[in-house]
């Protein structure tokens, strides 16, 4: 049966209650439980054994015990490397060659670092030093004398640093050099293993150097090498193979193929199934060749769903049967994906095929269309009236629309059918659980297993009912026989590690956690199980980690009742306050961070972090006056931070001071003139005074100075993108993004990805991220092609609008804008973004004519700062500069009921500017003096004071 997870995920919703709370009375336990030595052997051995997420664990506990540690810091950036965190390996480096600029292994350390991160020029320095201190040693005369030991060493030093050069000379396109060294690398170390590099990978990399020449003799000959080093090396078998296909040697490269076959695991197959195919295509043996064809998609639907295979089944118009394929292959994972296959193999190849008709059936049931899944079961009915499945996803179709004597009738009707039927049996289950009956659901899934011992939905609701009746060795029996059903399931092993948890074995806990994290490391719930697991078994150390870890990832998730207990049990912990403010500040959750930056600096008052986290939290939220008393308080602290320079200038801009903004954007230049930011609202201030060719020139300095993701992991990233690879390419942008968070390109290639797998979900999230970090990166048909593609994804024309927005790129913004409001004249974000680009821009009417659109539909009330509330401020001062000083007072005060549990500073500087006005002075200095009492130093209420006292 083709069905999705999406009941069982429906029902873990209701075991939420089963998670026990962490007291906040297990405070007492010991932060360590070893020594700084055993934490750092701890370390190097899972470093060794290429562990290197539970490596950093225990060599960041060596070093938070003995800071002073050199080599247990190095082996640390190492592991930092090989997980993606390159930028905090290079300023490990960077300190430890400040301080010993002669250890080989430091320069080793920044080459590879730097080499990663894109910066192959200092790179190429420290490969040089690494190359030159190795040669003076291995081409000394009494080199045969140094012990053992000191020569395996030395000689992988040479060959690392040969290695290093071969890649740089690569990039630099001297291939004869590249060559040079790539001969010396897979020589050295001449009698000892290669502890740095594989030989086999080495080989690979020099393979590759003709390959991507489309030198192919050359490449197969090294390739062979590297075969021959290691026969289990896939890539260079691959590589073999795709060789002789692209050399047009068919029967050659279907051997190779083959041999790849051989020693692919099943999820890597993919690949050389492909290339069979082709192989056999191109040798006119087509039968073969569509068998295989077959194989491949039903491995990886994504990988073959490209423009080759494409372009075969339109010269070949009876394999268009292949579509059924790529739809039932589909059809677990990708409903979308599924229903454009299938669909069209039903319309145009055959409209009675049960199997597609039950597919797109449970597919489209999976995107909530009911009526259409319903359609589609009773088709296969009039077909095959003894249908169990049918039966079954009419009984499914029918909970959804919440009519369950419908969906009983139907389950009962697919018993009847096959009394033996494990599926039947499972939507029994469901059924008695959505009725509230346990008892019946557990006897119904026990009925299910027993039928079907590998069924995985039936064994998870199984061991989940247990987990949900706190029968909690009970859960943990069946989560177990659940894991041995798939190791490789994410799922299996986090509902364990709740068991666990919940039953106090919290060792249990713990081991079921990390292994759910090994699999995939970007998991918010391996890591916040953890968490609370380790503060459970006393590793109060680890368990902040994997907390802080988890708010990284998914602040949302991880800010719970549990998390802040214990906080405040252990004051210690109070900065991930400040790691939660970050956290949901890039996400853009501007009030959320703006509320845990203020729980942070309630405990570190002054800090500047913090303050500055609460200050561009404010800014986004609207409340300019309060933001400006952040950054002044900044500034009166630290004179030339620039950030807080740029906030002041952004601050100062909106509120239309021109003047006042560019001496503060300007001091940011002179100390530092690559701030993009800077250089943004400058030339922003230059378009409103209608200079344009300053504003100009600006944007080339802009383009010019632009961040670029150039690390190798947003590279291989795009690679993978391009091969069709959309999961290994999440996980190259995903470290992409450990390197740098803050540029745009990693999360396009997320969000695509996403695209492609079917995650609308997570591609909207990765759209929104990538577009407020750099909305010209793909702004253009290509883009417009997938929003306008997918009817949850068109609202992000209005992302790609506020980003400009905020770029200052108002053109732009209002295209974007625009482009929503001609297919939805009453689009209300698009609405409010023309209106306030109108308010910038000092088109007071204009922004009157757009707000004024959108009072009918606020609330009369709301419980935090939202959109509307910054609407209502914009709306008030465009009255107040058009001199409509009565319907500004009576806006500013509609802003002031419309929070009625909260005070805020905005309306309050509005009415008093306004009865300033009106020559209430008396009036306007009580409300300046009460919005200075709230947020000393605020901007409005200082000037009306001044104004005041003049």
């Amino acid at each position: 049966m083709r069905r999705n997870r999406l009941f069982m995920a429906l029902f873990v919703a209701m075991l939420t209650i089963v998670l026990v709370t962490v007291p906040s009375s297990n405070a007492a336990a010991a932060f360590f439980s070893k020594s700084s030595t055993d934490y750092y052997k701890e370390g190097f051995s899972h470093f060794q054994k290429r562990n290197y997420y539970l490596a950093i664990q225990s060599l960041e506990k060596a070093l938070q015990l003995k800071a002073d540690y050199p080599v247990a810091q190095r082996i640390l950036a190492f592991s930092y490397m090989k997980t993606g965190r390159a930028l905090d390996a290079e300023y490990i480096f960077t300190e430890q060659y400040k301080k010993d600029s002669a250890n080989i292994e430091v320069i080793q350390g920044l080459a590879w670092s730097k080499q990663i991160l894109g910066k192959n020029a200092e790179a190429e320095k420290y490969f040089q030093d690494e190359f030159k201190w190795s040669e003076n040693h291995v081409t000394h005369s009494h080199f045969s004398w140094y012990d053992g030991a000191d020569q395996a060493f030395i000689e992988n030093i040479y060959g690392d640093a040969n290695f290093g050069l071969a890649f740089l000379a690569k990039a630099q396109k001297n291939y004869s050099l590249a060559v040079k060294y790539f001969e010396t690398a897979v020589k050295y170390p001449r009698n000892y293993p290669n502890d740095f590099t594989p030989r086999t990978n080495i080989l690979t990399a020099y393979g590759d150097l003709y390959y991507d020449q489309a030198k192919y003799p050359e490449a197969i000959a090294i390739y062979e090498r590297a075969v021959k080093e290691d026969k289990n090396n896939l890539s260079a078998q691959l590589k073999i193979a795709w060789s002789y296909y692209f050399s047009k040697d068919y029967p050659a490269a279907e051997k190779s193929f083959e041999k790849a076959l051989s020693v692919s695991k099943k999820l890597e197959s993919v690949e050389a199934l492909y290339g069979i195919a082709l192989s056999n295509y191109f040798q006119n043996k087509f039968d073969k060749a569509y068998s295989n064809f077959t194989k491949a998609i039903a491995v990886d639907p994504y990988y073959m769903d490209n423009a080759v295979v494409q372009g075969i089944i339109e010269k070949k118009p009876e394999w268009r049967t292949l579509w059924k394929n790529f739809g039932l292959a589909y059809a677990g994972s990708n409903y979308y994906a599924a229903i454009y296959k299938l669909d069209g193999y039903l319309q145009q190849i055959k409209a009675d095929d049960i199997e597609v008709l039950l597919a797109a059936g449970w597919s489209y049931r999976g995107l909530g269309y009911l009526d259409k899944a319903m359609d589609l079961f009773n088709a296969v009915l009039r077909l095959n009236p003894k249908s169990e499945e049918a039966f079954v996803g009419l009984g499914f179709t029918y909970l959804s629309y919440n009519k369950p004597a419908d969906a009983l009738n139907a389950f009962k009707q697919a018993i009847s059918i096959n009394p033996q039927g494990a599926i039947a049996y499972n939507g029994l289950a469901y059924y008695y659980v959505a009725q509230k009956n346990d008892a019946k659901a557990l006897e119904s899934i026990q009925k299910s297993v027993a039928l079907k011992g590998n069924y995985y939905d039936s064994q998870a609701f199984l061991a989940n009912l247990f987990l949900k009746q706190k029968k909690y060795d009970q859960a943990i029996k069946e989560y177990e026989k659940l894991i041995s059903i798939d190791k490789s399931s994410v799922y299996s092993w986090n509902m364990s590690g709740w068991a666990y948890y919940s039953a106090g074995k919290y060792d249990n806990a713990i081991k079921a956690f990390a292994e759910s994290k090994k699999i995939n490391p970007f998991l918010v719930e391996a890591s916040y199980g953890l968490g609370l697991s380790f503060a459970k078994a006393g590793e109060m150390n680890d368990a902040k980690d994997e907390l802080a870890t988890a708010i990284s990832l998914y602040p949302s998730y991880a800010h719970t009742q549990d998390l802040i207990n214990l906080i405040a049990a252990n004051p210690k912990w109070n900065d991930l306050y400040k790691t939660l403010g970050r956290s949901y500040y890039n996400n853009q959750q501007y009030q959320l961070s703006a509320a845990a930056f203020k729980k942070y600096l309630a405990g570190e008052p002054g800090d500047i972090e913090g303050l500055r986290g609460m200050a561009w939290s404010n800014y986004w939220l609207g409340q300019l006056d309060a933001s400006y008393a952040g950054f002044k308080e900044i500034l009166n602290d630290k004179a030339k931070d620039t950030d807080a320079l740029v906030g002041m200038g952004w601050v100062l801009y909106i509120r239309g001071k021109d003047s006042e903004a560019l001496n503060y954007l300007e001091k940011a230049v002179k100390i530092d003139d690559s701030i993009v930011n800077a250089w943004r609202a400058i030339a922003a201030i230059n378009f409103r005074a209608k200079k344009l060719k300053e504003a100009g020139d600006i944007y080339k300095k802009i383009t010019a100075i632009q961040p670029l993701a150039v690390d190798a992991y947003n590279n291989q990233g795009w690679s993978l993108y391009k091969e069709n690879k959309y999961a290994e390419a999440i996980a190259k942008f995903n470290e992409s993004l450990r390197v740098n968070p803050y540029l745009g390109e990693p999360y396009y290639g997320l969000a695509l990805s996403y695209a492609k797998l079917g995650n609308i979900a997570k591609a909207k999230e990765n759209f929104t991220s990538a577009m407020y970090l750099y909305p010209s990166y793909m702004d253009g048909q290509e883009l417009y092609n997938v929003l306008d593609g997918n009817l949850q994804l068109k609202e992000l024309y209005n992302s790609l609008g506020w980003s400009y927005y905020y770029q200052y790129n108002y053109d732009k913004a209002k295209f974007h804008f625009n482009k929503i409001l001609k297919a939805d004249a009453g689009n209300r974000d698009a609405l409010l973004g023309i209106g306030t680009i109108a308010y910038v821009l000092g088109d007071w009417n204009q922004a009157i004519d757009s707000f004024n659109k959108l009072l009918p539909g606020i609330a009369s009330t709301a419980a935090t700062w939202d959109k509307y509330s910054y609407m209502l401020d914009n709306l008030g001062w465009s009255y107040y500069y058009t001199k409509q000083y009565d319907k500004a007072l009576e806006t500013f005060r509609r802003l002031e009921k419309y929070h009625p549990n909260a005070v805020y500073i905005a309306p309050l500087n509005g009415e008093g500017w306004c009865e300033l006005m009106k020559g209430n002075k008396a009036e306007a200095q009580k409300l300046f003096q009460k919005s200075l009492k709230i947020v000393p130093y605020n901007y409005s209420a200082e000037k009306g004071m001044q104004e005041i006292n003049k």
